[in-house]
């Protein structure tokens, strides 16, 4: 009898221990906010758009992508592309032989140059400029490096959408 008891004692102790452990478990992972991503999307109250806004954009730059004969000398840039991002670029050009693409934009003072790099070798690019100032007119440095080593660069002044329509501006009126 004295032995049952001991074991009834035991079985309460485990399951005392295995409530407070998982007790300590729920507790941590409230008490650290984790929330599912059903409450993420009701909290900030998203909606997915069925037409989304940008893909006539995205199809009109495709075709440029595939029939495009420009170079990096030549390269087709069209600030704010898709109409949302005025301080962003989009720049798409072909190189001969597989390149990896790095662009920096000169910053205004020193240790403000943002320079990003477009992940793999391809020989069509599009490359998304990130960075740039606004009313300014942003030099912007390509690098190709190709798989061999061997580099080439160039540099572009883009101008921000604002500053594009004032410059056209000027030179319509003569000034």
């Amino acid at each position: 009898m004295h032995h049952k008891k001991g074991r009834w004692l035991a079985l309460i102790a485990v399951l005392l221990v295995l409530c407070g452990v998982g007790g300590w478990f729920g507790y941590r992972h409230y008490s650290l906010g984790v929330i599912s991503d059903k409450q993420i999307i009701k909290n900030i109250n998203s909606h997915l758009l069925k037409n989304n806004p940008t893909s006539k954009q995205t199809k009109s730059y495709a075709k440029i992508v595939k029939s495009t004969t420009r170079t990096l000398d030549n390269a087709y840039v069209k600030v704010n592309p898709y109409g949302t991002s005025p301080l962003t670029a989009l720049m798409i050009f072909k190189t001969d032989k597989a390149a990896k693409v790095t662009y920096t934009v000169v910053g205004k003072t020193d240790n403000t140059s943002i320079t990003n790099t477009v992940k793999g070798y391809q020989t069509t690019h599009q490359v998304p400029i990130v960075g740039l100032y606004a009313n300014y007119s942003n030099q912007v440095q390509v690098t190709l490096t190709y798989k061999d080593g061997t580099t080439e660069q160039k540099m572009f002044t883009i101008k921000d959408g604002q500053a594009a329509k004032e410059s056209a501006q000027h030179q319509d009126h003569g000034f």
